[in-house]
């Protein structure tokens, strides 16, 4: 349902003062009943009980001055502003059609008062995932705000190339954690595992790591099948750099970017693209994502 918010705007002759005031949250189609003081100084007088349908540019003269209507339409769709959703399932379970986009949060755990925008995709896990963190490598400089356990708050609110980081994803809900790699936007693997609770936690790399790990999706014409997992090695940023080989070994391999020694640059290394995405092998445009479903 959407509702509109009727505001006066004040103009007079010699002496132009726009000022705005709320009147009413009304029905769209509905008519308003208004009654209009003046204010203190400005004119004498008052409207009372005047009655106008609901339509832009109504206006009244009184006293030389010219009120002027005006509507801006509110919308209380679950997932806007003055509807915010408590997880991106919450949005499925409203029974309305949904696809994947940004939507208005506000988890029962938020401790602050105001709803906050967040990516849901619902392509990954059909309840829908809340985007957590991503980091498109070799595209930014790293720094310790775009580690995955930084308290750092960068809003991830889509899919483009850059960086994002929910301070506190504890607030989120959901049983199950994704990683995800896209080459250009196009998923290139993506897998699922029970919620790693040490996620953004302290100086906890290991928060990534997905617990008994399920494939999605996996493209990779090497390593297929092989889940990707969290560096901790001298080659790599802890909280940045992934790897797609030998599970287990979070110190000998990479699959992202080193941003280290020997170039640093090993993106898609261990999975090499096909050549239905992309005609080069490696060492092209790569983003990783961690959601929470």
């Amino acid at each position: 349902m959407e509702t509109a918010r009727l505001y006066w705007s004040v103009v007079c002759p010699k002496r132009v003062m726009h000022r705005l005031l709320v009147i009413s949250t009304i029905h769209q189609s509905a008519s308003v009943l208004l009654s209009v003081t003046a204010y203190r100084g400005f004119i004498s007088g008052s409207f009372s009980s005047t009655q106008l349908s609901f339509t832009a540019d109504s206006y009244i003269v009184y006293n030389e001055c010219v009120f002027r209507a005006s509507a801006s339409v509110v919308s209380n769709k679950p997932g806007s502003y003055h509807n915010p959703i408590s997880s991106c399932s919450a949005l499925r379970g409203n029974g309305q059609q949904t696809q994947s986009g940004t939507y208005w949060m506000k988890p029962p755990t938020h401790t602050q008062n105001i709803p906050f925008q967040i990516y849901c995709d619902f392509n990954l896990r059909p309840n829908g995932c809340a985007l957590v963190w991503k980091h498109s490598y070799y595209q930014v400089t790293p720094n310790d705000n775009m580690r995955t356990f930084s308290t750092f708050d960068k809003p991830c609110i889509d899919l483009s190339d850059g960086w994002c980081n929910m301070a506190n994803k504890q607030q989120i809900e959901g049983h199950e954690q994704v990683t995800a790699a896209y080459h250009y936007g196009t998923v290139v693997y993506a897998y699922r595992g029970d919620r790693n609770r040490q996620l953004g936690k302290g100086t906890q790399w290991q928060g990534a790591i997905l617990n008994n790990p399920i494939k999605i999706t996996d493209h990779c014409s090497s390593d297929n099948g092989v889940a990707p997992e969290p560096e901790n090695g001298n080659h790599a940023i802890p909280g940045i750099t992934f790897d797609k080989a030998n599970p287990g070994d979070y110190v000998r391999n990479c699959d992202t970017d080193r941003y280290g020694n020997s170039g640093g640059d090993c993106r898609w290394l261990n999975c090499f693209l096909p050549s239905h995405i992309s005609k080069t092998t490696s060492r092209t445009q790569m983003t990783v994502a961690i959601y929470l479903c």
